[in-house]
């Protein structure tokens, strides 16, 4: 997972934190166009009508000057468990390549496969329609791309559940921010 859109709203006078952590808002009270200013605009917001005000970047050792409670812990790490959740959605939704044919996985897929699996004898094989053209697949083939397809999601959510594990460990802001949030995801490519 990336950091790098991470930020939290703090009162700069105070020290204190007026947001939980989350993604950077692309259009946040009237300022339009947020993600695209340069670091120093977002962190002091003065010039925008919010004095002592500005988004502090998550992965900024600056984040630990500012105080914070409990709650405001736990929803900020609710939150990037989301943001891994999210991406871990989108890479169960992507395009996988099985011996050169692309196939996107939606819920109808998933589940026109299971049943093209079920009903094939060992001796038939199938049309099946990928993204790029149809192809023959043997039972062998059906059954090898429908274990792979089975695998990878179940590799995004163990790789979800591997992130959001570490983010749970965590009892600090210290800690938090220490934690390597990368992310490794499966190949989308079958290999057999």
């Amino acid at each position: 997972m990336t950091t790098s859109n991470l930020y939290a709203l703090a009162n700069k006078t105070q020290n204190v934190f007026l947001s939980p952590i989350q993604e950077l808002l692309e259009n946040w009270n009237n300022i339009h166009g947020l993600t695209f200013l340069d670091e120093s605009k977002i962190s002091d917001l003065e010039w925008a009508g919010y004095p002592g005000q500005g988004w502090i970047k998550f992965d900024s050792v600056d984040i630990l000057n500012y105080t914070y409670d409990p709650i405001w812990f736990d929803i900020s790490k609710n939150n990037i468990k989301s943001k891994v959740a999210n991406e871990r959605w989108k890479k169960e939704n992507e395009i996988l390549t099985f011996e050169g044919n692309e196939l996107k996985l939606d819920d109808k897929t998933k589940i026109s496969l299971q049943n093209a699996k079920l009903s094939l004898t060992e001796t038939q094989s199938i049309q099946w329609k990928f993204r790029n053209g149809f192809s023959t697949l043997t039972h062998t083939q059906l059954s090898d791309l429908c274990n792979f397809t089975f695998n990878y999601i179940n590799q995004c959510f163990n790789e979800e559940m591997r992130v959001c594990d570490l983010v749970s460990s965590v009892t600090t802001l210290e800690q938090l921010i220490s934690l390597d949030l990368s992310c490794n995801w499966p190949s989308t490519e079958y290999l057999p």
